[in-house]
């Protein structure tokens, strides 16, 4: 039983952080095959619009396999999902890359200078009307930090898309455990968190060290790779929408709006999700290894 279940943690990572992305995107981008009613679009409508065109021939090709060739779909779908997966997670590892120069080197610090010279006129209205050194003032001033600590908080959530590798609370650990290597093995370890994570992951391997390190490298890749399929999506979804809306059914129309919100809050849910567990992965590979370095020093 035990082998069982490590066989399944070996190929864990490939279902969960690859496979499973994989299938949830094949999904949500043939969903669209569903919604709109091909039998009313004309082949003149057809030929003229590539969407449409590109639709249609799809929807054909899918009730025909399967109806004529259910198992040969199910395992064309198993292998395209798979592939996606793996593209899935190279272009969500480049678009949080991409994004976090934008967002959290740049524009971020431009929100937050602009922010600052925004509050001084509103502050200093706030001390002619209260005074400066009233309790009014000092009241009202305490409760707009209050009302707007959860709302600074949540668009932090959303808008910075880099994360800490591990808790700043244990930032000691690392300094430690590079200290415990260099007397343990006699070397000049490299100053450098990669280098400390893949020695962490080696020794979990090979002291067959328990840990939820390998559990949470796959979640936040299969996180990771949700929010960018959601983020896509999204989009995918509004050129779908503008482009069909002649052919889509009253209720389909209605849902739209839901549909497209629902999405974006589906993209917070895992952009969150994923900076939570990338620190949360890294956080376990240090304390498990400062474990080990302690136990067998």
């Amino acid at each position: 039983m035990k082998d069982f279940i490590s066989k399944i943690e070996d190929f864990m990572f490939d279902i969960f952080g690859i496979l499973l992305p994989g299938i949830i995107f094949l999904i949500l981008i043939t969903t669209p095959l569903l919604l709109f009613d091909h039998e009313k679009v004309s082949p003149y409508q057809i030929e003229s619009s590539k969407i449409l065109s590109i639709l249609t021939n799809l929807s054909g090709y899918v009730d025909y396999s399967l109806s004529h060739q259910t198992k040969l779909v199910i395992l064309a779908g198993l292998l395209i999902s798979y592939i996606l997966g793996h593209l899935l997670k190279v272009l969500s590892i480049i678009q949080y890359e991409f994004f976090s120069a934008i967002f959290d080197d740049f524009l971020n610090n431009l929100v937050s200078r602009f922010l600052n010279w925004l509050k001084r006129p509103f502050v200093w209205i706030i001390k002619k009307i209260f005074g400066k050194n009233t309790n009014g003032y000092i009241r009202f001033r305490d409760q707009i930090i209050i009302l707007w600590k959860p709302f600074l908080s949540l668009i932090q959530k959303i808008f910075t898309f880099s994360s800490p590798k591990y808790f700043s609370d244990n930032d000691s650990l690392k300094d430690e455990c590079i200290i415990a290597i260099n007397k343990k093995y006699d070397t000049n370890f490299p100053l450098k968190w990669y280098s400390l994570f893949k020695f962490s992951t080696v020794i979990h391997n090979q002291e067959n060290i328990k840990s939820l390190t390998q559990m949470f490298l796959a979640k936040y890749n299969f996180y990771r790779s949700m929010a960018f399929s959601f983020i896509m999506t999204f989009f995918y979804y509004m050129v779908f929408f503008s482009s069909t809306s002649n052919y889509l059914s009253n209720s389909i129309k209605e849902l739209k709006g839901i549909i497209l919100i629902f999405l974006i809050l589906l993209w917070i849910t895992f952009h969150y999700k994923y900076k939570r567990y990338w620190t949360l992965c890294g956080n376990e590979s240090l304390v498990s290894l400062y474990y080990y370095l302690k136990k067998t020093r």
